[in-house]
């Protein structure tokens, strides 16, 4: 009937891990054991499946090397922090063809997320029934948009060394990524996801730090030029 029993488990909070052939790997929320007092819990396995696909360019070539992540994996790492630590996950890789497959996928809907280096990140939002899709599952990526900038001083003097963070902790908790100014005070962000954005920039030398929040949406094939004049009130321009 698919009943177990633990004995002897000492009080304090728990995560339980399920998992069976068949059925892909469930994770419960934390669960709270009291002393002498039994805990009856409800663990609901989806069948799961082997996800194949392809990973190819804007130019319909394979892409080889591109890393591959299942999005709820993601979610129970908690790898919102800054930076993500996608090192602890399990991570699939396209081969020379640009396929790959991911085995144990719940077929009760999940997310993939591919990075690749030279690349933008892709969010593939996986439909219910792509288990009955006969086809391998077709992932592009492209080089997305770029952001190009610079940070001066309160006098308009460049400030080199400053930190350039950006991140989409809304919609894409996965996506951040810092930077540093030339000499000149200059910076490049290349292959940027087109989504919703926001920038942080602080200096070191300077001792001030923007005080507000810039979003602003990434364009495909675009280069967007901001630039940041950190003094007592702190401002940002897009132009």
């Amino acid at each position: 009937m698919g009943f177990f029993k633990v004995d002897n488990i000492q009080a304090g909070i728990y995560q339980l891990f399920s998992e069976a052939d068949g059925y892909a790997q469930q994770e419960n929320q934390f669960i709270t054991i009291e002393s002498d007092k039994p805990n009856v819990v409800d663990i609901l396995l989806y069948p799961s499946a082997i996800l194949k696909g392809i990973v190819l360019d804007d130019q319909q070539q394979p892409i080889t090397g591109a890393s591959l992540y299942l999005q709820s994996e993601m979610v129970k790492a908690d790898i919102a922090s800054f930076p993500p630590q996608l090192e602890s996950l399990r991570v699939y890789e396209s081969d020379i063809n640009g396929q790959f497959e991911i085995p144990a996928v719940s077929i009760n809907g999940d997310a993939l997320i591919a990075t690749h280096a030279s690349l933008a990140p892709v969010l593939y939002q996986l439909q219910p029934d792509w288990k009955n899709n006969s086809e391998s599952l077709i992932i592009y990526m492209n080089h997305g948009g770029s952001i190009a900038g610079s940070v001066i001083d309160e006098n308009n003097n460049p400030l080199s060394q400053s930190e350039i963070i950006y991140y989409n902790q809304l919609d894409f908790p996965w996506l951040v990524g810092q930077t540093s100014t030339r000499e000149d005070g200059t910076f490049r962000l290349d292959n940027l996801s087109p989504v919703m954005l926001t920038l942080h920039c602080f200096s070191v030398k300077s001792e001030q730090t923007s005080q507000h929040s810039q979003k602003f949406m990434v364009k495909q094939n675009q280069v967007t030029t901001l630039q940041f004049q950190l003094s007592n009130s702190s401002s940002m321009t897009k132009q």
